[in-house]
């Protein structure tokens, strides 16, 4: 069985104020039994080398999906130094494709992030959809082991947290030769946390969120793949104010001639 190498942030120890290494059998390794937690975080200001900025070249500016409509449609595939949103119901194959994303990345021998926020990461998958992807490159399990070893996971429980995790990703990046960062999903923290009265705080982190991700995105010309839940909208007005979010319960009575749509979650503002 293949195990990515897995991060989670711990709350602060008395070395250097950093991440702690915690519930790893094995430092720095992976092991058949169990992901392993394994960042350390130097704390105070960071610098980078001028040679890890450089700018693309043309051809790099996208990474193909590999599905060719896909392709055309995003006028050559995941556009770096950018945020890509995927949006769907619950089973319409948003992590799958997050996984996928990961596999384009590493293929070639980079490294990849996998935010978790719904614990549905799975490093078996990861090996089975580059072995089905890619035959010829992934069919040897030493080759798939190799693969999820280069797939950095943090598992994440609070939006708050998220944010932190997101603060401290450009040593890793540089460290790992990462290529993408995978978010999945964005919605589930901030709409588990936050209820109606709190849709402004909410925002205000979620604005913190996508900020510090476009940052990463553009520093490092790497493409951040999002993915984000569904809510139900409806085009006809109804006997009180709307709430963001869209929700029959929460808006009121709907009247009979309204009609409803599936449409992103956590707003305009996100």
């Amino acid at each position: 069985m293949a195990a990515a190498a897995t991060r989670r942030p711990e709350e602060k120890g008395r070395d250097r104020g950093g991440w702690n290494i915690t519930n790893s059998r094995e430092r720095g390794r992976l092991d058949d039994d169990s992901l392993c937690w394994t960042t350390e975080r130097a704390a105070g200001a960071r610098s980078l080398h001028a040679q890890s900025l450089s700018v693309p070249d043309a051809r790099d500016r996208f990474m193909p999906t590999g599905l060719e409509s896909l392709d055309l449609a995003l006028h050559g595939g995941l556009p770096c130094a950018s945020i890509c949103e995927v949006v769907g119901p619950a089973g319409a194959g948003k992590t799958q494709f997050c996984l996928k994303a990961c596999v384009l990345a590493m293929r070639n021998g980079g490294g990849s992030i996998f935010i978790d926020t719904e614990s549905r990461f799975s490093a078996e998958r990861l090996c089975e959809i580059a072995r089905t992807s890619f035959p010829e490159q992934f069919s040897d399990p030493e080759a798939q082991q190799a693969l999820a070893g280069r797939c950095t996971v943090y598992s994440v429980t609070s939006t708050e947290q998220l944010l932190e995790v997101l603060k401290s990703l450009d040593e890793v990046i540089i460290e790992r030769g990462v290529k993408m960062i995978v978010v999945d999903s964005i919605a589930c923290l901030a709409r588990r946390e936050f209820s109606r009265q709190g849709l402004g705080a909410r925002q205000n982190l979620l604005a913190k969120q996508a900020q510090q991700m476009k940052f990463l995105a553009e520093t490092f010309t790497i493409p951040i793949v999002v993915s984000n839940q569904v809510t139900t909208r409806y085009a006809a007005k109804t006997t009180n104010n709307e709430d963001e979010e869209g929700s029959p319960s929460n808006r009121g009575i709907v009247t009979d001639d309204a009609e409803s749509f599936l449409t992103a979650a956590l707003g305009n503002t996100w």
